[in-house]
């Protein structure tokens, strides 16, 4: 929540908060929702504000340079995963299996945003990607052919040992893809 313009920030309001409003059968109030917030510089090292963030309970931190501005927000999660990895829970874990299909052909069907972990994993089809700053299967096609590639456009991997078939994509991005080996 902020007043006048972003960089007056006031607190955060948690949706969870507001719903819970409706089964106190009260006038509505905003301020009564309001939370305190932590302000603090981009030069502070993550575990003293995970160490900051646990000693006060306050989840959040709003990022501010030298003359007051937002420059960002980090919560409590994003500090945690920064160190231990990605936290999932119950239902992503259950989306991600779904992300990868293996076909009784041998080929494979990902989601875009698949990685290559997922893909050796759940479909048994190592990717070695060219370029360390790739992430997802979606982001290698794109990089190997210079562009995002259309609906119908078969793709081959740098190597020559892979064929992949865009199944669904728009104009930003990979949605599915049909990946095969070759020979």
């Amino acid at each position: 929540m902020y007043q006048g313009n972003i960089d007056n920030l006031l607190g955060v309001v948690y949706l969870k908060d507001v719903a819970n409003w409706f089964k106190m059968n009260k006038p509505f109030n905003l301020s009564l929702f309001v939370k305190e917030i932590l302000f603090v510089p981009p030069t502070m090292r993550s575990l003293d504000l995970l160490l900051k963030m646990r000693e006060t309970g306050i989840k959040l931190a709003i990022i501010v340079d030298e003359y007051g501005g937002v420059d960002g927000l980090v919560s409590f999660r994003d500090i945690i995963e920064e160190i231990i990895g990605d936290i999932q829970d119950a239902t992503e874990i259950k989306n991600q299996k779904k992300k990868v299909l293996k076909s009784s052909d041998g080929s494979v069907i990902a989601d875009g945003r698949s990685t290559f972990e997922e893909i050796e994993k759940f479909g048994n089809i190592k990717i070695e990607p060219g370029d360390d700053d790739m992430d997802t299967i979606g982001g290698i096609i794109s990089s190997i052919a210079g562009r995002v590639p259309v609906r119908g456009e078969l793709i081959t991997s740098e190597d020559g040992a892979l064929e992949f078939e865009i199944i669904d994509a728009d104009p930003m991005k990979i949605k599915s893809v049909k990946i095969r080996k070759k020979g």
